[in-house]
């Protein structure tokens, strides 16, 4: 047996070394460096813009507000709930208690003298990715149902340690029983049910800040709890609606100039603009060159926000820009390469890579496409009421492009 294995070592260490002298003598021979490529650094200035303002998109905002404030004024706020899942109380045998509409705020400051209205509506009245500022600012709470309620404030305070800290801010309106039996019907499927939420002629104060739906995951979400029992049960039971959409209504102001030496972006007022790049030192690149960045540099007037978050999207096709001011946005994106970035330091450091790798390997530049569009929009995660400016007479403004052909 011993043997048997001693010649089957000695017959694998010969293997091994004749495979390793067949490669010594017969080497793979790749040529694996094309001489004839080179990396070079491209740096296009002449960048040109337009700043253009469409009717404010502010849904999907994590908060809310009323009143006047940071120049911006906000009539009111306005809560839709579904028109399904009520169908529970049209059970003869359920005997509502209670019902609360409540919203909640961060102001530790809010008082029970702060002057809320409370109205309603069984029309849906909006939509909140798509009713724009100017349909809004026209809604006449004058044909809404006013619910004539006091409106309860109280604190949510923590008492897990001994600083108990505040928490939020609670306001909740108890509903009347008319109105729990008008809420609560379920006659028709087409009743909706949207709550308004506006200041009082005698608030203690003229802006209040509330919590949206996309606040949280749901613990603070604006919502109606329903107290109810069953005649056959003693037992108290609960019934919780989250909103389904929420939105507050803003007065917009228009601009009344713009300058193309100066981008503006601003999702409270609706301000965007468009990024014209002259084309010309591009056309130097072959439609095989591989693009390993291209950044577009912008300098900033305020290097203080450096979270505001920038979005870019190549737009389709050339523009007119004899107008300024639209109800919606006119420039249509091309629906993919776009990207985002975060002003740094005043800063704004944003890719263009995927976009003009797609236009070389589609060879769309040509010398009749004289310049690349770009759209710039504020991101949905930034504050209504920030503004960040870039100016084009900065020197170092460019798109540096680093490629290989």
């Amino acid at each position: 047996m011993k043997i048997i294995r001693l010649i089957s070592f000695i017959s694998l260490c010969a293997i091994i070394i004749i495979n390793i002298n067949c490669s010594i003598q017969d080497p793979i021979s790749t040529q694996l460096l094309d001489n004839s490529l080179t990396a070079d650094t491209l740096i296009i200035n002449g960048i040109t813009s337009f700043t253009y303002q469409i009717a404010p998109k502010i849904g999907s905002h994590d908060r809310l507000y009323i009143g006047s404030g940071n120049n911006y004024s906000f009539p009111m706020s306005l809560f839709k709930f579904a028109n399904s899942g009520w169908e529970t109380f049209s059970d003869s045998s359920i005997i509502v208690d209670s019902v609360f509409f409540q919203i909640y705020s961060n102001d530790s400051l809010i008082e029970n003298n702060f002057e809320l209205k409370l109205y309603y509506s069984e029309d849906s009245i909006f939509n909140e990715d798509e009713s724009d500022m100017n349909y809004l600012s026209s809604i006449d709470l004058s044909n809404w149902q006013y619910l004539d309620l006091n409106t309860n404030m109280s604190s949510i305070i923590d008492t897990s340690d001994t600083s108990s800290s505040f928490q939020q801010s609670v306001i909740k309106w108890k509903l009347d029983s008319t109105f729990i039996k008008i809420l609560t019907d379920t006659s028709s499927s087409n009743i909706y049910r949207t709550f308004a939420v506006a200041l009082g002629p005698n608030s203690a104060s003229n802006f209040l800040e509330l919590l949206s739906r996309e606040f949280s995951a749901g613990s603070l979400d604006p919502k109606i709890e329903i107290y109810y029992n069953n005649i056959n049960s003693l037992d108290t039971l609960t019934r919780i609606y989250y909103v389904a959409e929420d939105i507050s209504v803003l007065i917009n102001e228009d601009i009344n100039e713009v300058s193309n030496d100066i981008i503006m972006l601003n999702r409270g007022s609706g301000l965007r603009s468009l990024i014209n790049i002259p084309v010309d030192s591009l056309l130097l690149l072959s439609n095989k060159a591989v693009i390993r960045y291209a950044n577009l540099k912008l300098y900033g007037e305020n290097d203080s926000l450096n979270s505001y978050n920038v979005l870019m999207d190549p737009i389709t096709e050339s523009y007119d820009t004899s107008s300024y001011i639209f109800d919606n946005d006119p420039f249509i994106d091309l629906g993919k390469y776009y990207t985002n970035s975060n002003v740094i330091n005043g800063e704004l450091n944003i890719s263009l890579k995927a976009y003009l790798q797609y236009l070389l390997i589609d060879d769309s530049l040509t010398s009749d496409y004289n310049k690349i569009g770009i759209k710039l929009t504020s991101s949905l995660n930034n504050s209504l009421f920030d503004t960040v400016k870039f100016n084009l007479d900065n020197s170092n403004n460019r798109l540096e492009i680093l490629y290989v052909q």
